[in-house]
Parts: C-alpha cells; sequence; structure tokens
C-alpha cells in the first residue's frame, strides 16, 4: 500500500511541475508584454519576444502563401519574431522569399552581398 502511495505521490508531484512550468511560461508572456504603461504590448506568438523597433523584433515579410500556412492564425494574421519564423519555415519544410521592411537591416539580392562586403 505504501508504494502504490509513493507512486501515487510522485505522479502528482510530476503533474503540479509540469503545471507549474507551464503557467510559468505563459505569465512570463504576459508579463513581457506589459509595457510601462501596464498595457499588454505585442510579441510573438511562439515564443513571446516583444514587436517593436526599440529592444523587439523588426518586419521580416515573408510571401503570402508561406505565411498562411505557418501563421499563429491559421490565416493571414498573427505575429511571429523573424527566428520563430525561420523555425516554422524549416520544421514545414517551406523555402519561401521575404525581406526586412523595418529595423536597422535593409533587405538587398543575394547577389548584391558580395559588393556589400567589402
Amino acid at each position: 500500500m505504501s508504494l502504490f502511495i509513493s507512486i501515487l505521490a510522485t505522479v502528482a508531484l510530476l503533474a503540479a511541475t509540469a503545471t507549474m512550468f507551464y503557467a510559468h511560461r505563459s505569465i512570463r508572456k504576459l508579463l513581457l508584454r506589459l509595457g510601462p504603461g501596464k498595457y499588454p504590448r505585442p510579441g510573438c506568438a511562439h515564443c513571446g519576444r516583444l514587436y517593436g523597433a526599440v529592444h523587439g523584433f523588426p518586419d521580416l515579410m515573408i510571401e503570402s502563401w508561406a505565411w498562411k500556412q505557418i501563421s499563429p492564425t491559421g490565416d493571414y494574421g498573427g505575429l511571429l519574431c523573424p527566428s520563430c519564423i525561420c523555425e516554422l519555415l524549416y520544421e514545414a519544410g517551406i523555402s519561401a522569399r521575404g525581406a526586412f521592411l523595418s529595423g536597422p537591416i535593409e533587405s538587398v539580392r543575394p547577389e548584391d552581398l558580395p559588393q556589400v562586403r567589402v
């Protein structure tokens, strides 16, 4: 009987630990999105990284057919950071064209890169 109680206690502890892990991740995402005015700030639906020009991630636009396949909303909506876009495209086996439309990086054609790297 004590072995059964020990196993039951271990299972309950593991379940509580898993619940706390996922709750902690959700709370972290929420707290990251609370800006100075205590209003939620938009962020990546996959990892929670904040969106924006200052200490956030820039706009990486990809082809709409590819976006629809990885979008967190299942359609043309949602918000993902460039790292998560690349991760989800890779996992889905998709190769798509894209361009940064904000931030400190100016998109150029691949054939122009050797000229940029002087």
